[in-house]
């Protein structure tokens, strides 16, 4: 649902658009007929795991068919990214 408002009348009633907005309406403020703005309802942000169980529904993603635990470990190498980059210079 969208409501379109002059800025005219958004600046009159704007606490009652931040009502709407905040009930799930999208507001459009119009400047001589023409939309110049959109107040829209903020998305809750989505959780890491939420996503990527929305990437494996759609298909964009899929687990991997390796056992994590048998996989080797990678050595740690004090100041190894310290010689990488200096190295780059």
């Amino acid at each position: 649902m969208s409501k379109e408002f002059s800025t005219y009348e958004a600046k009159a009633k704007f606490s009652e658009i931040l009502r709407m907005v905040r009930d799930g309406t999208v507001c459009t403020i119009t400047y001589r007929g023409k939309p110049v703005a959109q107040l829209v309802p903020i998305q809750e942000e989505e959780t890491f795991e939420d996503r990527i169980e929305k990437l494996k529904k759609e298909g964009s993603i899929r687990p991997s068919k390796i056992n994590s635990s048998t996989l080797q470990s990678v050595e740690s190498i004090p100041g190894a990214l310290q010689r990488f980059l200096d190295e780059r210079e």
